[in-house]
């Protein structure tokens, strides 16, 4: 009761040292300063700035004389209040002691008049040097009679922007500042002043030189003469633009703040301690249905459920029963049901809080309630649509999932019925379980149900209330989205069991064996083709984990491997699995690790391609590569001798084949024995003679059954054998034996033994191939050697022929000379040299040919154009007995023609000629004939021969004459070589041209 009665009166507040801060101070601290308790609690300097200048310093040192426990008993002094006016204040306190420090307690009262030992007023120096000293207030003394300012002090530059000085020479400057709009009420104030009459306060706004807007308090007093008539005004000017500003904000604040209470949807109450209402906002009767006063008349028990009721009580009792006042706490939330006009039960949610008197005790309860009838439904509806994003996310069947969702759309929207149907991707067309769906009627919502801008699908509803259709829309939305995402899932496993599907017959029908594992090496998939390739069944793969399978030796480099995937690197391998029977099956492994989202590894694939065809492959290409070479190399013997040839045969064929040792035979002519060509492990042999051993094909010897079989044998297990070798025979323990045939016939046969493995079949290729090989060099060289012989045989023949047929030729000329000779006509001397000149012709050719020119005669290179022509021409001139010269220029490059165009040829080039030495010079002159020789681009012969003789009678035709032997050169050339003859009339002499296709003689 004390306390209420002092903060009627003033202000209480505990200070508490030596941390300086105040524990308390009364809330009627605010109506009188401006300032709320809790500015105070967090900074105790707050006090000062309410302390009027002239007395700051003062109370600053008071304070510090109470932080070392110097407290004055009572004193009084002045403050601002939050009118920015001059009061007198009066301070009791007194100190108490407490642990670890004290604590400082008192009462702030004001006073209506100064206390009586208020100080005398200081002289006007002081008081001018104090006014003076003001930045933020302004000190005017007006003299009224004379309206001239007596004094302004300098802090009115900061409210005006004008210095003190403008303001001495008359009023007008000051009304200057004023702003227009205040100009007229100030003049009526100034008048009313003359008149002696001063308002408490006056409060206007200036204009500063800046432009900028400004607003005074103006405080003052009337100083009359002696007459009692008013002399002198004495004013304090107050800058409060902030405090209007901050005036104007409160008053637009409480505005909204009574509007937002008018409109507010939420109900503003308030109660006392003894739970009575106190306040009610308006919006409780929209709420429930009854009058606020009826409302308030209300008890608790009236207006909320049992179960309301309970929840109340438990709030009360956890407020009640705190240790100490939490004013700022947070409100408590609580889920109540009230009762309406009708009885029925309304649900809300109340934020409620209690408050607290100055002594921390509960002094009532306030809060706001807030319809949640909305929230309820919302709720409900929230809730219906996680069952069905629950619902659609396990449905794995469309029709399923559209009664679903046709089921949700019905129960959150209130619609009469919803049919929910989706797009066939195939046709385009909706489809619902029942089939197409049905019509939309006039009124009914239709809804197209989006993914990723695709229409999969549409919500039709009917029955929805034309008030309600916006709200059921946006519902029908939501519903959508869930089907959209149902549909488009279900259309994607779908996708995905087909792909699957796909992906399993792809990988099931691939030649390679698939195999995926997780990140425990645990096998998830294994394709038939694997288990085929290791003779195990799939779920039996699937039970094995990798080092089951792998090779011992791979174990080391797959553990490697597998910790270069768990980093996501893929890898590749030739290595070898075992079978289920225990054999190895080369293969090649190429693995994949599987990866997450992250990166993070999640398992692996394996594909293994079997290698056994292909190593089967490089195995018979490296035997073609070594049989290749041996017979590469053998073919290099082709001059050596047989000996020598054998021997590298059976080399080769121990290298090819592993052996140790080896003999190889050929078969005598008769065919009755084997005689000895090449051995290797001569150690072998029964007895000490070093002598090569010689087999007759019938002693029953390896050799010998190769020999009469005409095939390839291998005798893998001939110990048996051991007593029925002849002597001499070496030891057999594996015998692999191979004949080279000639014809038919068997002309050799190459034994081996004492290799450490069986004999297989590639081996007898290898020594058949390679033996064959051998026989074709040896038979070539020998059929070389018969071919060489008989070749020398015909040589020589020919040589005999050719020469009898020159000396016959010769014998004949010489017979027509000597029968021309004995001729008396010249004319028929002359035709007999002719003919004789033709015969020497030809008997020159085999000359040629095997007569005096002996290196081609042993070479076979036939005539040499060239030489033939120098002689048929030294011959016809000792003929015909001339004084001719010859020019020949051959650029055939040596060319030598065959027997059947160089008899022709020379023929014809002896009938040249002769015409030439008959008639190809002038009278008294020694003629000279220019033969020439060459080859064209189309690799034709041509021959031009000229001479310097009169030339052709005018006329005359060489194709039509009727001299013989015109008849004769046209019938060589054209007929027998095949080729073209021209004669040409020039007036140098005639030219003839041969031009034929020669036939080289090889």
């Amino acid at each position: 009761m004390c306390a209420q009665m002092a903060e009627a009166d003033g202000i209480l507040f505990s200070l508490r040292f030596p941390e300086g801060c105040y524990e308390f101070i009364s809330p009627s601290v605010e109506a009188l300063f401006g300032f709320s308790p809790r500015d105070f609690y967090a900074n105790a300097a707050t006090a000062l700035r309410c302390v009027a200048p002239d007395w700051r310093e003062q109370m600053r040192a008071r304070m510090e004389d109470m932080a070392r426990g110097d407290v004055a008993a009572e004193y009084s002094f002045q403050i601002i209040d939050r009118h920015g006016q001059l009061r007198w204040m009066r301070q009791r306190q007194i100190l108490l002691s407490m642990a670890g420090g004290w604590r400082v307690v008192g009462v702030a009262q004001w006073l209506p008049a100064p206390p009586p030992d208020d100080p005398q007023p200081l002289p006007e120096s002081r008081r001018r040097a104090l006014d003076e000293g003001w930045s933020e207030q302004v000190v005017l003394r007006l003299n009224l009679q004379s309206r001239v300012m007596e004094y302004v002090s300098p802090g009115i530059e900061r409210i005006t922007g004008r210095p003190a000085a403008d303001f001495y020479a008359n009023p007008t400057p000051f009304l200057e500042v004023i702003s227009p709009e205040w100009r007229g009420i100030i003049s009526r104030w100034a008048q009313e002043l003359a008149q002696g009459f001063l308002r408490p306060e006056y409060e206007y706004a200036v204009q500063h030189t800046s432009g900028q807007q400004r607003w005074v308090n103006q405080r003052g007093t009337i100083i009359r003469n002696a007459e009692g008539r008013p002399a002198v005004a004495q004013f304090v000017l107050f800058d409060v633009t902030e405090r209007r500003g901050l005036e104007d904000a409160l008053r637009e604040s409480d505005q909204r703040l009574r509007l937002l209470s008018e409109n507010l949807v939420d109900v503003i109450w308030a109660m006392d301690e003894n739970l009575r209402w106190t306040y009610m906002s308006h919006s409780a009767e929209a709420l429930l249905g009854l009058p606020v006063e009826r409302l308030m008349a209300r008890s608790l028990p009236e207006m909320f459920s049992h179960e309301s009721l309970a929840g109340i009580d438990q709030a009360l009792a956890h407020w009640r029963g705190q240790d100490k006042p939490e004013a700022d706490a947070e409100p408590s939330w609580l889920g109540l049901e009230l009762f309406d006009a009708n009885g029925g039960l309304v649900p809300v949610e109340v934020l409620a809080r209690p408050t607290f008197n100055a002594q921390g005790r509960i002094s009532g309860y306030c809060g706001t309630a807030r319809d949640a009838r909305l929230n309820r439904h919302m709720e409900r509806v929230e809730t219906l649509l996680s069952r069905l994003a629950k619902s659609l996310l396990e449905c794995e069947d469309l029709a399923q999932s559209q009664a679903l969702a046709s089921a949700c759309a019905e129960a959150v929207t209130g619609a009469r019925r919803v049919v929910a149907a989706h797009r066939d991707p195939d046709t385009g067309l909706l489809r619902t379980p029942e089939g197409p769906p049905p019509c939309a009627e006039p009124g009914a919502l239709s809804l197209a149900v989006l993914h990723a801008g695709e229409e999969v699908g549409r919500l039709i509803a009917w029955g929805v209330p034309p008030e309600h259709a916006a709200e059921a829309r946006q519902l029908l939305e939501r519903v959508a989205s869930l089907f959209a995402l149902a549909v488009t899932r279900l259309r994607a496993e779908d996708s995905l069991r087909k792909n699957e599907r796909m992906a399993r017959k792809l990988l099931e029908s691939m030649h390679e064996g698939v195999w995926a594992m997780d990140r425990d090496q645990r096998g998830i998939f294994a394709n038939e083709r694997l288990a085929a390739m290791l003779g195990y069944s799939v779920p039996e793969l699937l039970a094995l984990s990798p080092t089951d399978v792998l090779a011992p030796q791979h174990l080391q480099q797959a553990l490697e491997r597998m910790r270069e995937h768990r980093l996501g690197l893929a890898a590749s391998a030739d290595c070898e699995l075992r079978r289920k029977n225990g054999t190895l099956l080369p293969v090649r492994l190429n693995s994949s690790p599987i990866l997450d989202e992250s990166g993070g590894f999640e398992g692996l694939v394996c594909t293994a391609e079997d290698l056994s065809e292909h190593r089967l492959m490089e195995r018979e290409l490296r035997n073609n590569q070594a049989r290749f070479e041996a017979l590469y190399e053998l073919s290099r013997f082709a001059s050596s001798t047989e000996e020598q040839t054998a021997e590298f045969t059976l080399r080769e064929a121990l290298r090819l084949t592993g052996s140790t040792a080896g003999m190889l035979f050929f078969v005598t002519a008769p065919g009755d024995r084997l005689t000895f060509m090449a051995s290797v492990g001569g150690a072998n042999h029964h007895g000490a003679d070093d002598a090569p051993p010689s087999f007759r094909v019938d002693d029953g010897s390896p050799w010998a059954q190769v020999c009469a079989r005409a095939a390839p044998l291998i005798m893998n297990d001939a110990r048996s054998l051991a007593g029925r070798l002849p002597p001499g025979h070496p030891l057999v323990e594996r015998f692999l034996g191979a004949p080279a045939l000639d014809d038919d016939r068997t002309a050799a046969v190459l034994g081996l033994t004492g290799k450490p493995c069986d004999y297989t079949p590639d081996d007898g290729l290898h020594v058949s191939l390679l033996l064959d090989g051998m026989w074709r060099i040896v038979r070539g060289r020998r059929d070389q050697v018969r071919i060489q012989a008989s070749l020398r045989e015909k040589e020589a023949l020919l040589r005999e022929v050719h020469h009898r047929v020159k000396n016959n030729l010769q014998v004949v000329s010489s017979l027509l000379d000597m029968a021309g000779r004995r001729l008396p006509d010249p004319d028929a001397r002359r035709s007999m040299e002719e003919v004789r000149a033709k015969v020497l012709a030809i008997s020159l050719v085999h000359a040629q040919l095997h007569g005096e020119g002996a290196a081609q005669a042993e070479t076979g290179q036939g005539v040499d154009l060239e030489r033939y022509v120098r002689a048929l021409f030294r011959q016809l001139r000792e003929i015909y007995s001339g004084n001719m010269e010859l020019s020949v220029s051959v650029l055939l490059d040596g060319l030598a023609l065959g027997l059947d165009q160089a008899a022709p040829l020379g023929l014809a080039l002896n009938e040249i000629l002769a015409n030439a030495f008959k008639h190809g010079r002038k009278e008294g002159e020694a003629g000279r004939v220019r033969l020439r020789a060459w080859r064209d681009e189309d690799g034709d012969v041509r021959i031009e021969v000229r001479d310097q003789g009169p030339g052709l009678p005018p006329g005359f035709s060489p194709e039509h004459a009727n001299s013989l032997g015109l008849k004769l050169m046209f019938g060589l050339v054209c007929t027998q070589l095949g080729g073209k003859l021209s004669l040409t009339s020039q007036p140098g002499g005639v030219c003839a041209h041969i031009r034929f296709r020669p036939n080289i003689a090889e």
